[in-house]
C-alpha cells in the first residue's frame, strides 16, 4: 500500500510538473543585452519589433502615450531577452556615457552601410511611398525637397516635424531616418518660402527649426548658424539658444566649448559632466552675458 501511494503521489507530482513546465529547460532568468550584442544584432540586419512592451525603471509597464515626455538625455532603453535570445521588452534605464557611445556607434553603422540602412527603413516604415523617398535620400545623400510646401501654412508641417523629432528620441533611439525627414521639411520651407517666413511665423517656429538643426548633421548647424544669429540680432530668438548651437558646433569640431551647455555622462556616478570649457574660471560671467544661470545651478538641473 505504501508503494502504491508513493507511486500515485509521484505520478500526480509528475503530471503537475509537466503542466507547470518544471522540466522546461528553456525557462531561465531574463537579462539585459550588452551594447555589443545589440550592435551585432543590428549589424546582422536582425531588427527588434517596433511595438515591444516598455517597462519603467521600477519594472512596471510604461504607457507609450507618455513617451512624448520622455527625457532621452537622462534615460535610455535596454533590450531584455530570454534564454532563447528572444527580446521580450525594452527596459528604461538611467543613461551612462557607454549608452551615449553605443548610440553613436549605431549611427555610424547605418551611416557607413547603405544597404543595412535601407533594410532598416523597409522594416520600420510601413508606408511604401515614404520608405521609397527615404531610400532615395539615403542613396543620393541629398535632401529631397518638397515643392508642394504651402508658405501660408508651413508652420503646421514644422510643428509636426518637431513633434516627430521629440518622439523619435523617446523610443529606441534607432529611428535613424527621422532626423533626415525632419531636416527635409525645414530645407523645403527655407528653399521655397525663405528664412524670413520662419521668422514671421514667430519664436515657436524658430525654436522648432533650431531643435531640428541641433539634431541634424554638423554641416547643417554651420549652414544655419548665420541665419539664427541674424534672428537673434532682431530679437526673435534668445541669446541662450544661440549659445547652445555655438557650443555644439565647437564640440563637433573637437574644440572646447564657451558657455558650458554640452555634457557627457560619467560611467561611475551616472552624473552628467561638462565637456571641456575654454575658460572654466570665468564660466559664470560668460554665461551671464547670454542670459544663462550659473554653471552649478545648471548641473543641478540636468542631474535631477
Amino acid at each position: 500500500m505504501f508503494k502504491v501511494r508513493s507511486g500515485v503521489t509521484f505520478g500526480i507530482l509528475f503530471l503537475f510538473c509537466i503542466a507547470n513546465s518544471c522540466f522546461d529547460k528553456t525557462k531561465c532568468n531574463l537579462k539585459k543585452m550588452s551594447h555589443d550584442e545589440v550592435f551585432d544584432m543590428f549589424k546582422k540586419g536582425s531588427f527588434p519589433p517596433s511595438d515591444l512592451p516598455i517597462r519603467s525603471i521600477n519594472g512596471d509597464l510604461f504607457n507609450r502615450d507618455e513617451l512624448k515626455n520622455f527625457d532621452n538625455e537622462k534615460y535610455d532603453f535596454a533590450h531584455v531577452k530570454d534564454c532563447n535570445n528572444t527580446i521580450k521588452y525594452l527596459q528604461i534605464v538611467k543613461i551612462t556615457s557607454d549608452d551615449l557611445k553605443a548610440r553613436k556607434r549605431l549611427d555610424s553603422l547605418f551611416s557607413s552601410n547603405i544597404d543595412l540602412h535601407i533594410k532598416l527603413v523597409k522594416f520600420r516604415e510601413k508606408d511604401t511611398a515614404i520608405a521609397n523617398q527615404i531610400i532615395k535620400q539615403i542613396r543620393t545623400r541629398v535632401i529631397v525637397l518638397d515643392t508642394t510646401i504651402d508658405c501660408e501654412h508651413f508652420f503646421e508641417e514644422l510643428q509636426d516635424a518637431f513633434d516627430k523629432d521629440q518622439a523619435s528620441r523617446s523610443l529606441t533611439n534607432f529611428n535613424v531616418n527621422d532626423d533626415l525627414k525632419n531636416l527635409a521639411v525645414l530645407e523645403s520651407i527655407t528653399s521655397k518660402c525663405g528664412w524670413e517666413a520662419i521668422e514671421k511665423a514667430g519664436k515657436e517656429s524658430l525654436y522648432h527649426a533650431f531643435i531640428i538643426v541641433q539634431h541634424a548633421q554638423p554641416k547643417y548647424r554651420i549652414k544655419y548658424f548665420p541665419l539664427f544669429k541674424g534672428s537673434m540680432n532682431k530679437g526673435l530668438i534668445e541669446k541662450s539658444i544661440i549659445a547652445l548651437m555655438i557650443d555644439r558646433i565647437l564640440i563637433d569640431s573637437n574644440k572646447k566649448q564657451i558657455y558650458g551647455t554640452q555634457f557627457t555622462i560619467d560611467n561611475q556616478s551616472g552624473e552628467k559632466i561638462l565637456e571641456p570649457i575654454e575658460n572654466p574660471e570665468k564660466i559664470d560671467s560668460i554665461r551671464n552675458t547670454v542670459g544663462l544661470g550659473t554653471i552649478s545651478d545648471y548641473l543641478k538641473i540636468v542631474n535631477k
